[in-house]
């Protein structure tokens, strides 16, 4: 080939030849599209978080997530869940029996774990899937696993500190985010969600 190379020819019906730099992907015929990327996932504006005020209404930004449960629809699924233990321990009491005791109180506490484990694994048990509440990661709105709901139901001991009173469980009552003691411990958040 010479330098510099020939003018091209002119007339009609003359097509530029193909480019011959590097590999062009085919002209795209429909179908699925790949997704375009965007950095991974941020969770949407928290208006009034931090300033002292929001979390009522909307609190998680109402978007795919849902907005914050409220203390009431928490107690509720409280209540809900521990319905069958105090079934259990109304039966003990009725008959008086101690080995029912020791019975009821292994069956107590693997109830628990069951929920914290359901909890953590799924986002709910089956009172707070009942009342519409779910448990998330507070950075990426993801359950917080099995192993980690299990935790969480140890460290809950903190939400009856000081002095036996419960004070983090009332601590929804007026935080900006809706959250027990160990909920900010773990960097979780309640919101609601479709029953």
């Amino acid at each position: 080939m010479s330098y510099p190379p020939p003018p091209p020819p002119s007339g009609p019906g003359w097509q530029p030849p193909p480019q011959q730099g590097g590999w062009q992907p085919p002209p795209q015929q429909g179908g699925w599209q790949p997704p375009p990327q965007q950095g991974g996932w941020q969770p949407p504006a928290q208006p009034g978080w931090g300033a002292g005020g929001g979390g009522g209404g909307g609190g998680w930004g109402g978007g795919p997530q849902g907005p914050l449960a409220g203390w009431p629809l928490r107690v509720g699924a409280w209540f809900l869940a521990v319905i069958p233990s105090l079934v259990l321990a109304g039966i003990n009491y009725a008959i008086n029996s101690a080995i029912f005791a020791v019975l009821v109180f292994i069956v107590n506490i693997s109830y628990g774990l069951w929920l914290s484990y359901e909890d953590g694994e799924k986002g709910q048990n089956w009172a707070k899937k009942i009342v519409g509440i779910k448990i998330i990661k507070e950075d990426s709105g993801q359950v917080i696993g099995g192993g980690a709901g299990i935790g969480r139901f140890f460290i809950h001991i903190v939400d009856l500190l000081p002095c036996c009173f419960p004070l983090g469980y009332a601590w929804p009552i007026w935080d900006s985010k809706k959250q027990t003691f160990t909920d900010k411990i773990m960097k979780t958040l309640v919101i609601q969600v479709p029953k």
